[in-house]
């Protein structure tokens, strides 16, 4: 099982995972920068409760980082837009030997 190399990640993203919801909204942890593969294609894809939501974007990450990728996550992408996190999948190879990564869908 090989892990996505970081040369392939050629961007990087800064990534407020949510926390919940307080006295004034929704709350976020501290900012972490995570390196990763932006794909900006308009897609259909559900959300963890199974709704249909527009994606605008798709990250490809490490596994190791989809932790901080919560739905709900405040994502800072290239160009200075902000996004949300819809759903966030860990892909295995099955013992294939393929890389192993993740992908986050955001609004």
């Amino acid at each position: 099982m090989a892990e996505i190399p970081l040369s392939y990640l050629y961007a990087k993203v800064e990534v407020e995972p949510y926390a919940g919801t307080g006295a004034y909204g929704d709350t976020y942890e501290a900012s972490r920068t995570r390196p990763c593969a932006i794909e900006d294609r308009r897609q259909l894809v559900r959300d963890n409760d199974g709704r249909e939501v527009i994606s605008e974007t798709t990250l490809t990450i490490r596994r190791e980082h989809l932790a901080d990728f919560p739905p709900g996550s405040r994502v800072h992408t290239h160009h200075g837009r902000v996004a949300y996190v819809i759903v966030a999948a860990e892909h295995r190879d099955g013992g294939r030997g393929a890389w192993q990564h993740g992908t986050v869908n955001l609004t």
